[in-house]
């Protein structure tokens, strides 16, 4: 596979790195993370899970992560269903984001190339 121009921007004619994104997939988004945001303690109680499950407090944002997977797992499927609920918008995000930022380097490639061969 050959490899993108290492050029600085000023000298190369290629198109700036840019990830479009219309309205509607941005409304669209916005929804689904309300939705996904609010349904997290909706579906907690719902599904009757405890996610501090420990007798002892967790200092720190790492052990209070940890605390809450480990005890979720321990639930069996109730928590499994809820952690899927809670991992399913930050990955589909990220794979979303990194489709586009692929799709944006290859078109900054093909333009580099173009520009360069003129």
């Amino acid at each position: 596979m050959p490899r993108l121009p290492v050029n600085p921007d000023k000298a190369s004619g290629a198109a700036p790195l840019t990830l479009r994104v219309s309205w509607a997939a941005l409304a669209v988004f916005a929804g689904l993370a309300l939705v996904w945001y609010f349904g997290i303690g909706q579906l907690q109680q719902w599904l009757a899970v405890d996610v501090t499950c420990h007798a002892e407090p967790s200092i720190g944002r790492r052990a209070r992560f940890a605390e809450m997977v480990s005890c979720s797992l321990a639930e069996g499927p109730r928590g499994w269903l809820l952690l899927g609920w809670m991992a399913y918008l930050p990955l589909f995000t990220a794979i979303w984001l990194e489709r586009a930022l692929r799709k944006a380097v290859l078109v900054r490639g093909r333009s580099a190339r173009n520009s360069d061969g003129q």
